[in-house]
């Protein structure tokens, strides 16, 4: 339903579906607080994941991205992670990014462009430093 834009078929269900994402952030992290302190990396590191593709899918409805432009950032940035840090970062890529845009939006301008880039901003990104100390397996 999220990807084609549909209304969803009960009222009730965007209330509940509302309610369990703003619940979840709490959750998740305290099952990456425990992981953590059971010295469980594998456990910890997937709750974070968890985090972010949740936090990310938040931040999918970039203004005037379609699935099929999408699709081609995906391949051309190294996914969602990599446009948002290397945006954020001014690297290399940023000129590779707004010329992207340029050819692929329909009805480009300064307008859109700043709505994208604002949206790209907003989404979090989340390091994980994996060098651990004391693991005792």
């Amino acid at each position: 339903m999220h990807i084609y834009n549909l209304p969803f078929p009960i009222r009730d269900y965007v209330n509940d579906c509302k309610l369990i994402l703003d619940s979840n952030g709490r959750v998740i992290m305290g099952m990456i607080d425990v992981a953590k302190e059971k010295k469980l990396l594998d456990a910890t590191r997937t709750g974070i994941y968890i985090q972010q593709a949740i936090y990310q899918g938040f931040g999918c409805n970039i203004p005037y991205i379609t699935w099929d432009i999408w699709v081609k950032m995906n391949k051309e940035f190294n996914g969602l992670a990599g446009l948002i840090e290397d945006y954020r970062i001014g690297g290399k890529n940023r000129e590779k990014i707004m010329k992207f845009l340029k050819q692929n939006v329909i009805q480009y301008d300064d307008k859109k462009e700043k709505k994208i880039i604002e949206a790209i901003k907003s989404l979090p990104v989340m390091k994980i430093d994996v060098r651990a100390k004391n693991f005792d397996s």
